[in-house]
């Protein structure tokens, strides 16, 4: 019987036939990079375009919900507050620290754009407009009350190990971090102190970030470094505050 005799015209990428591996850097091109960009452009403008269409379609389903809402559909404004209500309030206590302060701000929320369905903007989307109007009553509140506005502690900043011996010192340490990061978040202006708590403690996106504010991304962007630049330096004045990862 004869022997098979191998083809070399054209060998297997990684593979010949006797095994040898070391023909993958002979079939690659010499210089892949043109095709990892293209890879890569390819790959973002795919992940733009869904994120297009994904942003369209809320827009439309807003568009339809508030339409059955300004024929007077209770069920429809229900679906509204139901789907959207935790988040409303929960923003509102980033501002106020107060459950009740924060259920009345958002029962406001709701009412105005239960006012707003009759004359809503296609390009609207429910979940931005009452991020904005949220965080514009908190302010107003904050404002009139002149009451300092407080947060929580990012996780980041103490560590919650549940080692018995340390937890006491541990919760001494995040009062103290918590008091001086409200003071310090207190010093900023509105805007500055609204972008941190929308991107930094909310965790929102730039983009959404910048819609709830009205402003473009790129003006979000900078306003996100001022105020970063800005609670840093007041934290770095203040003894036994060491970690700022949480603004990174």
């Amino acid at each position: 019987m004869r022997k098979k005799e191998c083809v070399q015209e054209k060998p297997l990428i990684g593979k010949s036939c006797k095994g040898d591996s070391s023909l993958i850097a002979h079939n690659l091109p010499a210089d892949d990079t043109e095709g990892h960009v293209k890879a890569k452009e390819n790959m973002t403008k795919f992940l733009k375009d869904k994120s297009t269409s994904s942003v369209a379609e809320e827009r439309r389903n807003s568009a339809i919900i508030m339409g059955r809402v300004a024929a007077g559909d209770a069920l429809a404004m229900h679906e509204v507050v139901e789907q959207h209500l935790r988040a409303s309030v929960s923003l509102a206590y980033r501002f106020l620290r107060d459950e009740q302060e924060s259920q009345d701000v958002s029962q406001e929320a709701f009412l105005r754009l239960w006012r707003q369905a009759s004359s809503w903007r296609e390009e609207a989307k429910i979940s931005t407009w009452l991020y904005r109007v949220t965080v514009n009553l908190c302010l107003d509140r904050l404002r009139k009350q002149k009451r300092k506005q407080t947060y929580e502690l990012p996780e980041s900043i103490v560590d919650t190990s549940n080692n018995p011996a340390t937890t006491l010192e541990k919760k001494d340490e995040e009062k103290k971090h918590l008091q001086i990061l409200e003071r310090c978040l207190h010093k900023l202006s509105d805007h500055h102190r609204t972008v941190l708590t929308l991107f930094v403690f909310e965790k929102h996106s730039l983009k959404k970030t910048a819609m709830v504010m009205q402003i473009s991304e790129r003006a979000a962007e900078s306003l996100l470094r001022r105020a970063r630049e800005k609670i840093s330096l007041l934290l770095h004045s203040e003894q036994g505050f060491s970690s700022l990862s949480f603004l990174a």
